[in-house]
This record gives structure tokens, sequence and C-alpha cells, in this order.
């Protein structure tokens, strides 16, 4: 017969703290989504990031500054119909590693067309 002893502390603490975090990447609740609320605040800060990097937040994308630039992004973009989070994801993540010379040639990624079917993030704009 087999004793039920605890586990040493030094190797139940990581045990238990590796099953919750299986336990809780694994249950695909709602709270994993990217939120379009978070889409539209992340997205906001790379595109209006992107555009102070670049020079052209005043001048050519019209903006008196990026906290004005990154208010407009986010609301055309919170509200956007047909909202795709994994899409989403990846429309930022492409906008965060987005040249100015794509910037400028109007090479705007294509996932951001499509994370909302509404077209709300295809941004971007080309600089004669």
């Amino acid at each position: 017969m087999q004793s039920s002893r605890p586990l040493p502390a030094r190797v139940s603490r990581p045990v238990l703290a590796a099953l919750a975090l299986v336990a809780a990447v694994g249950c695909g609740s709602d709270e994993e989504k990217y939120a379009q609320a978070t889409f539209a605040d992340d997205y906001s800060d790379a595109v209006c990031t992107l555009y102070a990097q670049c020079q052209v937040l005043t001048v050519s994308a019209g903006y008196e500054d990026e906290a004005t630039c990154q208010d407009d992004v986010a609301a055309k973009v919170e509200g956007c119909s047909g909202y795709k989070d994994t899409v989403a994801l990846k429309c930022v993540d492409a906008v965060n590693t987005l040249q100015c010379q794509e910037l400028f040639d109007g090479d705007w990624p294509e996932d951001c067309a499509s994370a909302c079917s509404d077209g709300a993030a295809e941004g971007g704009f080309t600089v004669e």
C-alpha cells in the first residue's frame, strides 16, 4: 500500500504552476482572443508611431500630434464590422515591422485590409 504523502514544496509549486498555465492556455476562453478594443489601441499606436518615425505625422497624415493620431485611428477601427481577431493581430505585427519606404510606396500590410470586413484598417497613404 502506497502512502499519500504530499510532494515536497520544491516539487509541487512548479508542477502546480505548470498545470495552471496549461489549463489556462488550453481552455480557449474568450479572454484569450485578441479583443477589438485592444486591437484599436495597438493598431493606433503602431500606425501613429510609424507616421512619427517616418516624419509624415503632421504634413502628409495631417495630424497635430501623435495623441490626436492615436485617438482618430483607434476610433476608426474600434467599431469596425466583421472583425477577425487573428488577422488583426497579424496586421498589428506587420505595421510594427513596416519600414518608412514601404509606407511611402503605399505597401500597407494586406492583413490590415482583412482585419475588418469594412476595410477600416486598410490605412496608409502614398507620399508624393
